[in-house]
């Protein structure tokens, strides 16, 4: 018996039209409050990321030039561990925040689907299943008070 189950992949690609429905679905009231505090937890994870994604290619870098384990190496280590530790916390409070209007909605999904963020989704199965949890909350909120 083999398994019917969506793929991740798919699942994540099936967000792009919940993002759609999720836009249909919202009220004007929602619309006219103004800006939606995801975009901010947006823009927080796009620095965060360009700090991490420097960070290691400088360890890259030193690791080409000296080995890999080698002192120099080892001295820049706890910097990217740190800023690793940045990006993981600046991901979830955005995965986690239900965005407030159609705009913050689709500023989510458009941000993660251009984002380098899944390239292998078997490591984050607990982050996509944020993302569909908070996608679904913002559809059900919105339902029941359209």
């Amino acid at each position: 018996m083999h398994d019917t189950s969506p793929s991740r992949r798919a699942l994540l690609k099936a967000t792009g039209a919940l993002g759609t429905v999720a836009a249909l679905a919202i009220s004007p009231a929602a619309a006219r409050l103004g800006a939606d505090p995801v975009l901010a937890l947006i823009d927080a994870h796009r620095r965060a990321w360009a700090r991490l994604t420097l960070a290691l290619d400088d360890l890259w870098r030193v690791e080409m030039a000296f080995g890999g384990g080698s002192r120099e190496a080892e001295e820049i280590e706890p910097r990217v561990d740190d800023l690793r530790a940045d990006e993981a916390c600046a991901r979830v409070a955005l995965l986690k925040t239900v965005p407030a209007t159609n705009v913050g909605m689709t500023a989510v999904l458009d941000y993660l689907r251009q984002a380098d963020l899944y390239q292998d989704l078997t490591e984050h199965d607990d982050e996509i299943a944020l993302l569909l949890t908070t996608i679904r909350a913002f559809v059900t909120r919105e339902v029941r008070h359209g």
